[in-house]
């Protein structure tokens, strides 16, 4: 039986890159959340489908990724900062998420403003469950590659 193979270290980029690997993550994400707004645009008082769909869709993308690198053994990924930070990060969004909320209060949609907050967390929270799921179902661990070998 031979010893698991450990992944090997990398070295961390100049901070330049990864500032810059945020920055241009952050412009797609934001502006692709900015798209789907237009294309689902939602009236003050009225549920925010189009915030809903991102943050749902982030929540499975990023649990897939972060769970698909855990099982390589890539916790520190180098396209990590990229992607779940930048792209992921501006994609989904709290504050336009509680701005939202906020525009449901405002407009008496008191039941609909907590609904819409419990559904859409209830709804994130399996949307990452099913992102985590589906890595450990199609990412062979590292341990796997041991025994081919």
């Amino acid at each position: 039986m031979s010893a698991p193979v450990l992944p090997t270290l990398r070295q961390a980029p100049p901070a330049w890159l990864l500032f810059g690997s945020i920055l241009v993550g952050g412009m797609l994400g934001g502006t692709t959340r900015y798209l789907v707004g237009l294309a689902l645009p939602s009236d003050p008082g009225q549920i925010p489908w189009g915030i809903l769909l991102v943050n749902i869709v982030g929540a499975f993308v990023i649990s897939l990724l972060l769970a698909g690198w855990t099982r390589r053994g890539h916790v520190a990924h180098p396209w990590r900062p990229f992607l779940a930070t930048g792209v992921l990060g501006s994609f989904t969004t709290w504050s336009t998420f509680m701005a939202d909320t906020y525009d449901l209060l405002v407009a008496g949609r008191v039941l609909v403003g907590v609904g819409f907050v419990l559904g859409a967390t209830a709804l994130g929270i399996l949307a990452a469950a099913a992102g985590w799921g589906t890595a450990q179902r199609l990412v062979p661990p590292i341990d796997d590659e041991v025994g081919r070998s």
